[in-house]
C-alpha cells in the first residue's frame, strides 16, 4: 500500500508519522541496532578469559517497531507492534 507524504493530521501524532493513501491511518516505522564492546578488566578485558560467558565485554541488540493510529466509530485507536531482541550481554 503506498504511503503519502506527511500531512498536518499525521504530524499531530509526533515526528515520523505518515498518512496511508486511501485511509485515515497514520503510521511510523522505527527501530534500532546496537552493538558494543567493553574492554575493562571487570567486563572481559585482557586479563579475563576470551569471551567467557559470565564475563563477556560484548553486547548487542536490535528491534523494529510499527506504530499505527487511526479513527474508529468508537474513537481514536492505536496498534503498536515491536519485534526484536533487547540489549543483552552474551
Amino acid at each position: 500500500m503506498p504511503i503519502a507524504s506527511s500531512d498536518a493530521r499525521c504530524r499531530s501524532h509526533g515526528d515520523g508519522f505518515f498518512g496511508v493513501v486511501g485511509s485515515d491511518a497514520c503510521i511510523r516505522i522505527s527501530g534500532y541496532v546496537d552493538a558494543g564492546a567493553d574492554f575493562s578488566k571487570a567486563r572481559g578485558g585482557r586479563d579475563a578469559p576470551l569471551l567467557a560467558p559470565a564475563n563477556s565485554g560484548l553486547r548487542t541488540g536490535a528491534a523494529t517497531a510499527l506504530d499505527s493510529r487511526f479513527d474508529t466509530s468508537a474513537g481514536p485507536a492505536r496498534v503498536y507492534i515491536e519485534i526484536g531482541r533487547p540489549r543483552f550481554t552474551p
